[in-house]
C-alpha cells in the first residue's frame, strides 16, 4: 500500500487536538477489542491490531513533533 508523508504545522492547541484525537480513536477501538472478546462484531485479533496501529501513530506524531519559535513557523 502506498504511504503518505505529511508536513503539518500546527499550534501548540492543534498537535493536543490531534494527539487526543487518536488516542479517544485507539480507545474506542480498545472498547471494540474487549466487546469482540464476548463474541460480538469481529475476531479480537483484528481490533487489537488496529489498537496497535493506531499506538504506533501516535508514537510516530510524537517523535516526529518538534517545536519551532513563531518566527520560524512564519518562514515556512
Amino acid at each position: 500500500m502506498p504511504r503518505k508523508r505529511l508536513n503539518l504545522d500546527l499550534s501548540h492547541s492543534q498537535y493536543q487536538d490531534l494527539d487526543m484525537a487518536l488516542e479517544d480513536h485507539r480507545h474506542g477501538l480498545k472498547k471494540l477489542e474487549e466487546e469482540s472478546i464476548l463474541g460480538f462484531g469481529l475476531e479480537p485479533e483484528y481490533w487489537h491490531g488496529r489498537v496497535a496501529e493506531v499506538e504506533e501513530l501516535r508514537e510516530i506524531v510524537r517523535e516526529n513533533a518538534v517545536e519551532v519559535s513563531d518566527e520560524d513557523s512564519d518562514a515556512r
